[in-house]
């Protein structure tokens, strides 16, 4: 079976010729469009680059934390195989210069549903990411992002609601806790406590 991957670049701006690019910044240098000159690299003696790719939502990056929960760097993904497109798609962003760090985002012990390759630019703590941008996803069958929004809603409803039933589970045992028997707390020992950690 062919996996089917789907990508997120800007195709107008993957796809300019150098001069499309220095006429671009050009243009922001005369505009003090300072968001845009942030997304232009330039190694030494070579031509300009745009990135093509844009920040993900909060509902994207909500919908892909949910469904894909495991995280790993590009270079150690080993949970499926990577489609050709989606490294050439990584070697792209890679060499733009702009990335901190590729991730992937997956199932853990399982490649599916749709493993998603995230370009990060900041640190490698979550507080110190500055933007994630969309890259690419890939899988047998891409479900369409309505299928993948209904879904993650469904799962975090359902984490949300195993949560407090745990929760509830322990506050009835720590209602039960207050009837213990002198020799039942004896028993138990000097340093017992209820367990409150869901």
């Amino acid at each position: 079976m062919t996996l089917q991957v789907e990508t997120y670049e800007c195709s107008e701006t993957a796809a300019e010729p150098i001069e499309a690019c220095e006429e671009a910044v050009e243009i922001m240098e005369q505009l003090g469009l300072d968001g845009q000159k942030a997304l232009v690299s330039q190694a030494e003696n070579e031509p300009a680059k745009r990135c093509p790719y844009r920040d993900m939502t909060a509902e994207e990056t909500f919908v892909f934390g949910v469904l894909c929960p495991a995280a790993a760097r590009l270079n150690k993904y080993d949970a499926g195989p990577i489609p050709l497109r989606v490294l050439q798609v990584a070697a792209h962003a890679a060499g733009l210069g702009i990335y901190d760090h590729l991730e992937v985002w997956y199932v853990a012990k399982q490649p599916e549903p749709d493993p998603v390759l995230i370009g990060i630019i900041g640190g490698k703590y979550e507080w110190e990411v500055k933007a994630r941008h969309l890259l690419a996803r890939w899988g047998d069958e891409l479900e369409s992002w309505v299928v993948c929004r209904k879904r993650a809603l469904e799962k975090k409803r359902e984490q949300v609601s195993d949560a407090y039933a745990v929760l509830a589970r322990k506050l009835t045992q720590l209602a039960a806790a207050d009837e213990l028997t002198a020799d039942e707390l004896i028993t138990k020992g000097a340093s017992w406590l209820p367990e409150l950690k869901l």
